[in-house]
């Protein structure tokens, strides 16, 4: 599987290995990070949900970085 600074590349054919990877890898930023894309989550104004817009920023950019 090809790869981009560590993080698997999504191609066609390879997307049960490719999901089986960007999850381990969106887990290893952080356990956060991955319940966001796995759960979503709905932005306040507190701290929580300004840690929840960057745990979101975060999995977007990686989830676009890796798409070819």
């Amino acid at each position: 599987m090809d790869t981009k600074n560590g993080v698997p590349l999504f191609k066609e054919n390879n997307y049960e290995l490719w999901k089986g990877r960007m999850e381990v890898y969106l887990l290893a930023q952080g356990y956060e990070v991955c319940d966001t894309v796995q759960n979503g989550f709905t932005p306040t104004a507190d701290e929580q949900g300004k840690k929840n817009l960057v745990n979101d920023a975060k999995a977007k950019n990686i989830i676009i970085s890796v798409l070819t």
